[in-house]
């Protein structure tokens, strides 16, 4: 009989904890789990492929907590190289500022102050701001012939 998903959760999950990177390769959306889940046991993230639009990409300075790789590297091998070439230090600080971030993953309720709703709440407002900024643009520059 096959495994529910929380059993085999239960399997995987206590590995995150002695692991130092924990790949997140895009799936077929972006799949934000896979980075929350790194977040959330301390293992600094990497992006496989190097994305665009991160999730909360206008707060966060992912670059001080995550790695990304170049989307040439496709090898295991070259993964493997890429990671062992992090230097301890380097290794340290970038985990240091994942479990400064984890705040900003975690759900509370009620939401507490820079909590993932408030920043949700923020990226969707700075994305409907965008977008009125750009119909407003588009309205302003219209030439009437």
């Amino acid at each position: 009989m096959p495994r529910k998903r929380t059993e085999a959760n239960a399997l995987w999950t206590p590995s995150y904890y002695t692991t130092k990177f924990c790949l997140c390769p895009r799936g077929s959306q972006m799949d934000l789990a896979r980075i929350a889940d790194a977040i959330h046991y301390g293992c600094v993230p990497v992006i496989w492929p190097d994305l665009d639009d991160l999730p909360l990409s206008r707060i966060l300075r992912w670059e001080l907590f995550s790695l990304k790789l170049k989307k040439d590297i496709v090898h295991a091998i070259e993964v493997e190289e890429f990671l062992q070439s992090i230097s301890d230090a380097e290794y340290k600080a970038r985990q240091n500022n994942t479990v400064k971030v984890q705040m900003h993953f975690h759900w509370n309720s009620p939401p507490l102050r820079y909590d993932a709703f408030h920043c949700i709440m923020l990226q969707l407002f700075e994305r409907y701001m965008d977008r009125h900024r750009t119909f407003e643009l588009a309205k302003a520059t219209k030439i009437d012939w």
